[in-house]
């Protein structure tokens, strides 16, 4: 069972040392029981990259400032580097919430193109300070798929 440390962990190497991680961890251990190649602490790191580093849907976070660096205070030729620095700099604001669903979760907003919780960890965080206040992170449990992030706001 993954402790806070090792949560605190991955907050510290990835430089979201403010991101507020939410885990119910009766749920938590109900969906290691699921089995699957990606722990939970890998999945989590994968999530959290994958906000910082992925821009392949434009809804992402990475998508979301790079349609439009000016309004996040970038210039407009800003690189990934800096895109990536600005996205941190959201994460550590007090707001910023990443949240492990479970089938109990009680979101308004569910994943927008249908992901299972059986077969994925998934990953919703909260920006309120960005345009798109919700965005999900989908990790294969079976560390088959590569992970992916899209918004909805």
């Amino acid at each position: 069972m993954p402790s806070v440390e090792d949560i605190e962990k991955i907050k510290t190497k990835l430089g979201v040392t403010k991101l507020t991680v939410v885990v119910d961890f009766d749920q938590l251990k109900i969906q290691i029981r699921k089995g699957g190649k990606v722990t939970f602490i890998d999945a989590l790191e994968s999530a959290i990259r994958s906000f910082i580093e992925d821009g392949n849907d434009t809804q992402s976070p990475v998508g979301v400032i790079e349609l439009e660096p000016e309004t996040f205070d970038l210039p407009s030729d800003a690189d990934r580097a800096k895109v990536s620095e600005a996205i941190r700099g959201y994460m550590n604001l007090p707001s910023a919430e990443i949240t492990l669903l479970h089938k109990d979760s009680d979101f308004k907003y569910p994943p927008q193109q249908g992901e299972s919780i059986e077969e994925n960890w998934i990953f919703l965080l909260s920006l309120s300070d960005l345009c798109y206040n919700w965005f999900w992170a989908i990790v294969d449990r079976k560390g088959i798929n590569k992970t992916y992030n899209y918004g909805f706001g």
